[in-house]
């Protein structure tokens, strides 16, 4: 008896070690979170950081995952990892966010507003690392803790709060061209940007970072659009001039890199609007037909 008890603990003991070997990679790094992320095309695993704060925009109370949509993400390339992360912070944290970022092997590569007139004041921090998944996920979640906000940890998997009252879904679909993610009263639309890239002489998919966002939200009888277009050096001037000749129902609220070696360069357009939701769609369709996304 005593025997056979021997060989069971030895066997569950056997199968424990195999089962933790047997674990991926993106497993690993989901237990970091805490919360399963998105296995995104390109070998891409992308988790959504969104901090719980109420942003009130130009005056107007905004959701969360309007504008405050950071990410991390991450890509296999052999022996080692590529990492991408934009961490949403308050003015008065967002030098203790880049340090621990920096302390921890992550390069801060930018450093802006992606709105104007937000209240409370936020800036967004970009960082690009190499190097283990698991390593580099501990460190992203030490810099999020030094914003001194929580996450929202049900971004990434669809439940019951994800409804966009009071937005012409079919419309704003059929307009962008374009299936709409619906996020916790937000309808979100994502667009690859069309180019090939590289960063740090890795291949660079646009889950990680090369592609534009529209997001829009209801309010009273008409909803609010914030977006982000990204493009080539190129591209920019055109864009800007489709903004200007719309009126004021489209704003341009920053122009910026996100980070510093990627190749070719890319710039990012962000924008706030105003008005019926299937204006202001039409006007992001025409941006984004300057770079072809």
């Amino acid at each position: 008896m005593m025997k056979r008890i021997c060989a069971a603990t030895v066997l569950i003991f056997l199968f424990g070690i195999t089962g933790q070997a047997a674990r991926s990679w993106q497993q690993n790094v989901d237990a970091v979170f805490g919360w399963k992320g998105q296995r995104m095309p390109d070998g891409v695993l992308r988790y959504t950081l969104v901090p719980n704060l109420t942003l009130s925009v130009h005056g107007v109370p905004t959701r969360p995952n309007l504008v405050l949509d950071g990410y991390v993400a991450f890509k296999n390339e052999g022996s080692t990892t590529l990492m991408t992360v934009e961490i949403a912070a308050p003015d008065a944290r967002v030098d203790r966010v880049a340090r621990t970022l920096e302390a921890g092997g992550v390069q801060d590569t930018a450093v802006h507003n992606h709105v104007l007139n937000e209240s409370p004041r936020i800036k967004f921090i970009h960082g690009r690392a190499v190097g283990d998944p698991v390593a580099m996920a501990r460190v992203v979640l030490a810099a999020v803790a030094k914003t001194g906000l929580t996450l929202r940890k049900d971004e990434d998997e669809h439940d019951a709060d994800d409804v966009a009252p009071g937005l012409p879904i079919s419309s704003l679909q059929q307009i962008l061209n374009a299936n709409a993610d619906i996020v916790d009263g937000v309808a979100e639309f994502t667009f690859d940007h069309p180019g090939s890239f590289t960063i740090a002489g890795f291949s660079f998919p646009p889950a990680m970072g090369p592609e534009s966002e529209v997001h829009f939200q209801s309010v009273g009888s008409g909803a609010v659009m914030a977006a982000e277009f990204a493009l080539r050096a190129s591209e920019v001037e055109r864009a800007t001039q489709l903004i200007a000749q719309r009126g004021l129902s489209v704003e341009v609220q920053a122009l910026h890199n996100h980070w510093l070696t990627e190749s070719p360069r890319l710039f990012f357009l962000h924008v706030w609007g105003m008005g019926s939701a299937t204006s202001l769609a039409r006007i992001a369709r025409e941006i984004l037909d300057v770079s072809g996304s």
